[in-house]
């Protein structure tokens, strides 16, 4: 049997510098970030001036407003008629809201109930669109943490050295903790409440977010697993070591099967991966390989892209339906998925 199937670029650009960011709204805006702080906007003919000297990763909080963390001098908000510069000590990444599709050109949300975190050494520290110098942001102390994700409402799941937390940003404090040995990657299904880690040890954690406490856990590879995702209904996870692709399905009450569902690989050092909303994943290496794999047909790869350079980031439109990717030589391609049927 055979998955008709196939991923086409439909835009390619390049920027001056390695590309560190990829995001899109939820109106399907996008914009990709490079290393020198400048950027491209949608289909803009001309990059921006350089948004900040270290720019570390880039979401929007509007339908016309984007926030750029950058290690110097903490997030950056544009747009919108102003330029904005929010202090923020230790920044080393920033997370949007989850995004849903917006079919009616807005941004997924009203401006004024969507926000961003930025997430490092001070904590989490929550970010508004008409966020400003002259107004501290509120910052809750988590400890220092790597990786935050949106979890729901005010609901946010953080990970670094010493583990998990489950932050309530309305509250202002820290729900839940669960230790473990160094959280290198987290993935969240928001829409069942099921998290995916991977820790120091190449160990993959699945736990339900009402009790981080109780989950399962993956081990046995024989290289550390540097990489996870989930698919949005939390019953489908891929986990990537340097070279291999492993994919898992859970049951509803959050059951990890035996054994791996296949194993499928790349021929270089895997640099990221990301599952879509319409259940394909993408994987990227360190040879400019972008591989689309289908839940439905695991063992073969249902297209392939190749670009300049080592992928640097993968990231899905919020339908699922185009994929943006970015390389260390500044290429960017846009590309456009066509769903088959298995003949």
């Amino acid at each position: 049997m055979t998955l008709l199937s196939s991923i086409h670029p439909v835009e390619r650009f390049l920027l001056t510098d390695a590309v560190r960011s990829v995001a899109w709204s939820g109106a399907d805006r996008l914009i990709a970030l490079g290393a020198d702080g400048r950027a491209r906007i949608d289909s803009a003919a001309e990059l921006t001036a350089p948004i900040g000297p270290d720019p570390i990763g880039c979401c929007w909080v509007a339908v016309d407003r984007v926030a750029v963390v950058d290690g110097a001098i903490g997030v950056v908000l544009a747009g919108g008629g102003s330029v904005d510069v929010v202090p923020v000590d230790g920044a080393l990444g920033v997370s949007p809201m989850a995004l849903v599709p917006d079919h009616g050109g807005g941004d997924g949300g009203s401006t004024r109930e969507r926000y961003c975190a930025a997430f490092g050494s001070a904590g989490l520290t929550v970010i508004h669109p008409d966020q400003d110098s002259r107004r501290r942001p509120t910052t809750i102390q988590t400890g220092p943490i790597r990786l935050a994700r949106h979890a729901g409402g005010a609901i946010w799941l953080t990970g670094g050295a010493d583990g998990l937390s489950v932050v309530d940003v309305a509250l202002a404090c820290v729900d839940q903790r669960v230790e473990l040995p160094g959280v290198v990657s987290l993935a969240v299904a928001q829409r069942v409440g099921r998290v995916v880690a991977a820790d120091s040890r190449g160990v993959v954690h699945v736990l339900e977010l009402s009790d981080l406490a109780d989950g399962y856990g993956v081990d046995g590879y024989p290289d550390a697993v540097r990489l996870v995702d989930i698919a949005p209904d939390g019953e489908l996870f891929a986990a990537c070591t340097d070279d291999e692709v492993t994919w898992w399905t859970v049951s509803e009450t959050g059951e990890v099967a035996d054994q791996p569902q296949c194993s499928v690989g790349h021929d270089a050092p895997i640099t990221s991966c990301a599952i879509g909303s319409r259940g394909f994943l993408a994987t990227g290496d360190h040879q400019g390989v972008v591989r689309l794999w289908s839940s439905r047909l695991r063992d073969l790869p249902v297209g392939v892209l190749q670009l300049e350079g080592e992928i640097t980031v993968l990231s899905w439109s919020p339908t699922g339906d185009r994929l943006a990717v970015g390389s260390t030589a500044g290429e960017v391609v846009v590309a456009e998925l066509e769903a088959g049927e298995m003949v």
